[in-house]
Formats: C-alpha cells, sequence, structure tokens
C-alpha cells in the first residue's frame, strides 16, 4: 500500500489539488497511470509479479497541469510466491 501526504508549496498557480497521478514502470515499460482523487492518500497496486523491482512516483495535479513527480521514484521488489505444498 502507497501512502503519501499533500505538500503545499508555492508553486500551485494559486489552485488547489485535484487529484494525484500515480506512474508505475517495470524493466522501463511503464504501466498505465492511476489516477485518484484529491481526498485519497492511500492506494493498493494489484496485479504485480512476485520478484519483479517497480519503480513507482506520485504526481500531484490541478487545473493547470501536472507538477513534478515525487523527487525520488520509490523502488519495490515484489516477493515471490511461496512454493505450493
Amino acid at each position: 500500500m502507497l501512502t503519501w501526504d499533500l505538500i503545499v508549496g508555492n508553486n500551485n498557480g494559486g489552485s488547489s489539488v485535484l487529484g494525484y497521478e500515480i506512474n508505475v514502470t517495470v524493466s522501463n515499460v511503464a504501466m498505465t497511470p492511476i489516477s485518484v482523487n484529491a481526498t485519497i492518500r492511500t492506494y493498493t497496486i494489484t496485479g504485480l509479479t512476485g520478484g519483479l523491482t517497480y519503480q513507482i512516483s506520485i504526481s500531484a495535479y490541478n487545473i493547470h497541469g501536472y507538477g513534478k513527480a515525487s523527487l525520488t521514484p520509490l523502488s519495490v521488489i515484489t516477493a515471490q510466491p511461496p512454493n505450493p505444498v
């Protein structure tokens, strides 16, 4: 589960955040961006494959467009599923 905080800056064009875009990349291939509204600050990404490394970044957007993505993309290695018994 991803969790993030709202950071209010001076570079928002004077407009409130309308939502967030979560970008996920695996093996240098971007998955479909995930958009959530401004009241959401947690999200569970489903459909990930065990043993792969995913890079995840989050951008806020308002009526003026998208802000810069999170400063350092989060890198996540998913666990391999257990062997069947």
